[in-house]
């Protein structure tokens, strides 16, 4: 599962709509999940500010299950 959260990011990065990103976020939390790691994969820590600014022009994903991701990898 850990090898799959790129293609995920990847995907995220791609997405405009706010519902797929709502549930391509509550997707890679449980893909986390699956991993049962917390550990921020290298791609993931590489795009971070991209994802991030990205995300945060969607009010509700950016609100909700983004914050939901942060809080599940310990990420302030």
């Amino acid at each position: 599962a850990f090898n799959y959260i790129p293609i995920v990011v990847e995907v995220l990065l791609k997405l405009d709509d706010d519902f797929l990103i709502w549930q391509t976020l509550y997707f890679l939390i449980k893909l986390y999940g699956i991993a049962d790691t917390t550990e921020i994969h290298p791609f993931l820590d590489e795009n971070w500010s991209i994802l991030t600014n990205h995300i945060k022009k969607f009010k509700d994903p950016y609100a909700t299950p983004f914050a939901e991701f942060k809080r599940h990898l310990r990420i302030k």
